[in-house]
């Protein structure tokens, strides 16, 4: 039987070919007008970013390739060990057949259980209905609306390490796939 291979890959074991294939897609105008930096961001500056990456204890960039095809990005920044807590962020290539956010779990999963991960915090754009609709449709329990304003609506999430496991063996077995996480520890 046929297994879906999404496989989470650090950006700091990505080659230079790969990080700019990255960048392109976060430039494209899909992906660009619904992150916070909606600026174009220059391959100079990119590439530093991505290097200093190994130095930075509090921030996880994530390559995320489903079947060896190029899927999307999620990021863990502001990662605070003594609070448990973190900032999370992610974006697709473009339209996928699996949802963004049961990826994100799987990641997520496995920040909680290398990094005692318990709450992440979140902000998305007002008008980005795609990725809002979920959240305000069909409410969590543990995810919760802070605040919003004119830009952004802004949630936190209180996780369970258990109830995550389920999930994301769950989704596993939904999208009959195997996850392979290469991250720097």
């Amino acid at each position: 039987m046929y297994k879906n291979k999404i496989v989470f890959t650090d950006f700091c074991l990505l080659n230079k070919e790969t990080l700019l294939k990255i960048l392109e897609q976060r430039n494209s105008d899909y992906v660009r007008k619904w992150m916070d930096n909606d600026k174009i961001i220059s391959i100079n500056d990119h590439l530093n970013f991505c290097k200093k990456l190994k130095n930075n204890n509090y921030q996880k960039h994530i390559y995320v390739t489903i079947n060896d095809a190029p899927y999307g990005v999620i990021n863990f920044k502001a990662v605070n060990n003594l609070w448990n807590s973190c900032e999370g962020g992610c974006y697709t290539f473009n339209n996928q057949k699996i949802p963004m956010g049961h990826v994100n779990a799987m990641a997520i999963q496995w920040m909680q259980a290398n990094f005692g991960i318990q709450k992440i915090f979140c902000k998305i754009k007002a008008n980005n209905l795609r990725a809002l609709l979920p959240y305000l449709l069909k409410p969590d329990p543990t995810l919760k609306l802070i605040k919003k304003d004119t830009q952004f609506y802004y949630f936190m999430n209180e996780l369970e390490l258990t109830a995550s496991e389920k999930y994301v063996n769950k989704l596993a077995e939904v999208y009959n796939a195997t996850t392979v996480f290469n991250i720097l520890i």
